[in-house]
């Protein structure tokens, strides 16, 4: 369940290479709202456009920071490897 201020990368595509990292600006459960922080190769999304009722259960995602800011890793640089 997603809450507000976390902060997640979702990645478009199947290989990987294309993802934005989003923060959360509403929340209800996996169904979120968010504002753009940085993108890697997606055309035509950019830093700061927001979109609206993403279902994270329908994405391939990492959690990156919660709503404390505390974060697993630089949320600038790619999510390591699994």
């Amino acid at each position: 369940m997603a809450e507000v201020n976390e902060i997640y990368r979702i990645y478009v595509g199947e290989d990987g290479h294309h993802w934005k990292d989003v923060d959360i600006t509403a929340a209800n459960g996996d169904v979120v709202d968010f504002s753009i922080r940085h993108v890697v190769d997606i055309d035509g999304v950019a830093i700061g456009d927001k979109e609206t009722a993403v279902d994270l259960s329908t994405v391939t995602y990492d959690w990156l920071c919660d709503k404390d800011g505390a974060c697993a890793y630089s949320v600038t640089e790619e999510a390591p490897e699994e």
